[in-house]
């Protein structure tokens, strides 16, 4: 090799050995695993440097500001109020920073109130106090865990629905898990009742409806349907203006319930019709009193509601001849269909029907349209609750009567197609006439099984199960049109 060709290969050699012999630089290699972070007051982070090859100087960390976070010798930070600073470490007199701040988070929620007592239709405004005064984020998540008990609006209002119990919950968005129950107990005010559901007045003639409650200051709102049949005051003076018929609402405000009057207005009597009237009953002697021993005519849609049943009851007649069984719906996991062809067409597939007492009369009244998706049913001690009273009124009236069934045939007040809620049994069935029932619950005509159901022969009409004599009728559904 040549001089000048040794002197550039030892040149070469040299500058090799210089560079590998030469520490790399550390602020192009290491870094903080966390450039900016942000964190509560209370809240730790362990900080870390990457990039380190073993070759540096010990690394010493430290806080800018003391006060609003500390970090001890390892990295790690710990926050204590709310601010911003700078954590850094120094590394062979070089500085590697995490920019840090520190938000404020809500620490207590307090209620104005933890307990409420409602009626249903009441409302109530909540509204809380958040601690700390400083925390950054002071807004409010509300949720019922009852909706159908109370609902909550985002502002805290509270709205009373039905009676139960329902849990309203405020949440803290700026605090985690920070929450408050207000425990809501709504109680059903008592249903609006009219004193008479049903009247006659002649032309001219008035009379006052009366509304309970009416003494727990509720408000309520009188409406006619016919103004030109029938006007009514605020407090509930009826007057009669012209023959036809209206219906009269009294609607309590706060919660909108009603309930519901019709009125029939008939022509003003000629003082000769009264004579006439009055000499007839006079005269009917033993005519009269025969006649009060028959059953009086249903009404002809009356006798299309008995119709209905009885194809009801032909096709359980039918169906048993065929393997299929109707059975009392005793258990509450037994299907309840709204219709008779819901039920009609399952029983095809499973090769099982289920009524329960007051179910044939509800799908006959819907098979008529006389009422709609809602329900009604009688009740222990002989009442009836009536899920669109307004609507089943437009076609029926609502007796009330306590007494035996014969002694309601001996007033020729049972007719066939009257649908009856007895006193002393949660029970209802449907009179037939001649004595006969048509009757989808356990008193009718059919038997118990080997496993505890009752199974149906068909629904009627059969002789009660219950003493005509003894076995008391509190209220009647009667069909009028």
């Amino acid at each position: 090799m040549t001089k000048p060709g040794r002197m550039r290969f030892f040149g070469i050699l040299f500058l090799m050995i210089a560079l590998a012999a030469m520490p790399l630089s550390a602020s192009a290699k290491i870094r903080v695993n966390k450039s900016s972070l942000s964190l509560d007051v209370g809240e730790s982070y362990q900080l870390k440097l990457k990039g380190l090859t073993g070759g540096e100087g010990a690394a010493v960390w430290k806080s800018k500001d003391k006060t609003v976070a500390k970090v001890s010798k390892t990295g790690k930070v710990v926050t204590r109020k709310k601010g911003s600073t700078c954590v850094y470490a120094v590394v062979d007199g070089k500085r590697y920073r995490c920019y840090l701040t520190v938000t404020q988070p809500v620490t207590s929620i307090e209620l104005n109130s933890t307990s409420l007592s409602l009626k249903k239709g009441d409302t109530y405004q909540l509204t809380a106090k958040l601690g700390p005064e400083d925390a950054d984020d002071q807004r409010l998540i509300w949720k019922s865990y009852n909706k159908k008990v109370a609902k909550v609006n985002s502002r805290g209002k509270v709205t009373a629905v039905g009676a139960g119990t329902a849990k309203i919950v405020a949440r803290a968005r700026g605090g985690e898990n920070m929450r408050v129950i207000c425990k809501v107990t709504v109680t059903q005010k008592e249903d609006v009742k009219l004193d008479k559901t049903q009247v006659s007045l002649e032309v001219g003639k008035s009379l006052k409806l009366t509304v309970t409650p009416n003494t727990d200051g509720s408000v309520y709102a009188w409406a006619t349907s016919d103004k030109s049949i029938a006007t009514v005051t605020k407090d509930g003076t009826v007057t009669a203006v012209k023959a036809g018929r209206a219906a009269i609402v009294a609607l309590r405000e706060e919660d909108h319930q009603k309930d519901t009057c019709y009125v029939t207005v008939t022509e003003a009597q000629t003082e000769a019709q009264k004579e006439t009237e009055q000499s007839a009953e006079q005269n009917s002697g033993e005519t009269e009193a025969s006649a009060d021993t028959a059953e009086k005519e249903p009404s002809a849609k009356a006798k299309e509601f008995l119709a209905i049943l009885d194809k009801y009851s032909n096709q359980v007649k039918e169906d048993k001849k065929n393997g299929i069984t109707w059975s009392y719906a005793s258990k509450t996991s037994m299907p309840v269909y709204k219709t008779w062809k819901q039920n009609y067409d399952n029983s095809r597939k499973t090769k099982n029907g289920y009524a329960s007492c007051v179910q044939i009369a509800q799908w006959g009244l819907r098979e008529l349209g006389i009422i709609g998706n809602g329900n009604f049913r009688g009740d222990i001690g002989g009442g009836f609750t009536i899920v669109d009273k307004e609507q089943l009124l437009k076609h029926c009236v609502l007796l009330t009567v306590n007494k035996t069934p014969n002694q309601l045939l001996a007033e020729g007040n049972l007719l066939p197609g009257d649908i009856c809620s007895h006193v002393n049994i949660q029970h209802t069935n449907v009179y037939a006439g001649d004595g006969k029932w048509y009757d989808s619950g356990r008193g009718g005509d059919g038997q118990y099984a080997d496993n505890g159901n009752f199974v149906f022969n068909s629904f009627g009409p059969v002789p009660t199960g219950y003493s005509m004599d003894k076995e008391m009728i509190g209220s009647i559904v009667r069909i009028i049109e």
